[in-house]
């Protein structure tokens, strides 16, 4: 799932390039690399929004994925007693598909 072309594009990439949703979902299940750049340095997630116009529902895909692992991240965090991560709120750590877009 994680194969490239020339330009490093993953399929990821021209699922979200193209809008295709289900195949976004498909992959992202599979284990694809959601941090692949391409070598411009896009990620599928920049290449969706440069698109959002016309692929509102990968844009919401990803950003529902975001939301996903936010919650996880915050249950986590919540059952390590005495973490530093609960007592730094610095520490939080993004999801890799908003880092990847922000």
């Amino acid at each position: 799932v994680n194969a490239t072309d020339s330009w490093e594009r993953t399929a990821l990439h021209w699922a979200a390039y193209n809008g295709h949703t289900n195949c976004a979902q498909a992959l992202y299940d599979a284990g694809v690399h959601v941090m692949a750049k391409t070598t411009g340095g896009s990620t599928a997630y920049a290449m969706a929004a440069l698109f959002m116009h016309s692929h509102d529902d990968v844009i919401e895909f990803f950003r529902a994925e975001e939301r996903k692992y936010n919650k996880d991240l915050a249950l986590a965090s919540r059952s390590v007693i005495g973490s530093k991560a609960n007592k730094d709120k610095k520490n939080h750590v993004a999801h890799p598909l908003y880092s990847a877009y922000s």
